[in-house]
């Protein structure tokens, strides 16, 4: 595997693959490659390349915005063969078990590459945690698709500056009265942005999407920072039984004083839809290809 080889895969924005056996490895491609141990892994990892994904959860925000779930996250319902997957991916993104990362993050590339307008990204990012930290696995899945998509900006689009509560030490009634705002009062755009985002296409990643909180808040400082379209992708979705079972999502717009980029900014809701997510979309025929996946796990 050669430099050349990885800057072609690169502008052609399909994925490269650097086998670890060969007798010469070029640093840039090792570097930034998806290095593959063994024979055997190459096979394990075409196999999941192969299975047709489709998004399990979408949902158009605006004209601008879509939010995409790969799969569900509720056990709840669920059969033993699904419930063994969201554990994986649970553990994987929550938990920090190693031992099927790999399998998760090619089975979201995959999906990523099917989709032509996720191709045409040109920023990526990921939600902060609700510390100053920010997840290792999210940030190592989204290098992975800056590199498939030919995208050098390595820099956390989104700083959170202050520390927050965790979702879950909150009940839903009221994180949903609390709504976008208390993640607008913690982050910040990184300034290093503030010439990046016009009229760029952002997508942005998490781990699960619940109620849309989050995404609302980033959504909102995306569009006020000139964004031309906006992804959301979570790898997984909780759906309640809201909305007749198509379960939450609270949209909010926000005006904004202030500079965006920067600790000071102040948001002022402007609207809010508690009940947005009865206009979300469930392909039920996701669940085969997760069930093709857990059996080569």
């Amino acid at each position: 595997p050669k430099k050349e080889d990885m800057f072609k895969a690169s502008n052609l924005k399909i994925l490269f693959l650097c086998p670890m056996w060969a007798n010469k490895i070029d640093t840039l491609a090792q570097k930034y490659g998806t290095n593959i141990i063994s024979i055997d892994s190459l096979i394990k990892i075409l196999k999941i390349l192969s299975v047709r994904k489709n998004f399990y959860y979408q949902l158009d925000v605006d004209k601008k915005t879509t939010v995409y779930a790969l799969t569900s996250a509720n056990n709840y319902g669920a059969t033993e063969t699904e419930s063994q997957l969201i554990d994986i991916f649970s553990n994987t993104l929550k938990q920090g078990n190693r031992q099927y990362f790999s399998a998760v993050l090619f089975y979201l590339l995959s999906s990523i590459m099917e989709n032509p307008n996720l191709r045409e990204t040109n920023l990526w990012g990921i939600m902060p945690s609700s510390g100053t930290n920010f997840n290792q696995e999210m940030l190592e899945i989204k290098d992975h698709c800056r590199y498939l998509t030919g995208n050098r900006v390595k820099e956390p689009i989104f700083i959170r500056h202050t520390q927050t509560t965790k979702s879950h030490q909150t009940n839903k009634n009221q994180r949903l009265f609390i709504g976008a705002k208390k993640h607008l009062d913690t982050i910040e755009i990184n300034p290093k942005y503030k010439q990046k985002i016009k009229g760029k296409t952002v997508c942005i990643l998490d781990d699960y999407v619940t109620n849309g909180i989050s995404f609302e808040a980033l959504r909102n400082l995306l569009e006020a920072a000139g964004a031309k379209r906006i992804f959301f992708i979570a790898i997984g979705r909780f759906r309640s039984r809201d909305n007749n079972g198509l379960g939450s999502y609270q949209k909010e717009n926000y005006s904004f004083s202030g500079d965006i980029f920067g600790p000071s900014n102040k948001a002022k809701l402007d609207d809010k839809w508690v009940d947005f997510g009865k206009n979300g979309f469930y392909d039920d025929s996701a669940k085969a290809s997760l069930v093709q996946l857990t059996k080569l796990l």
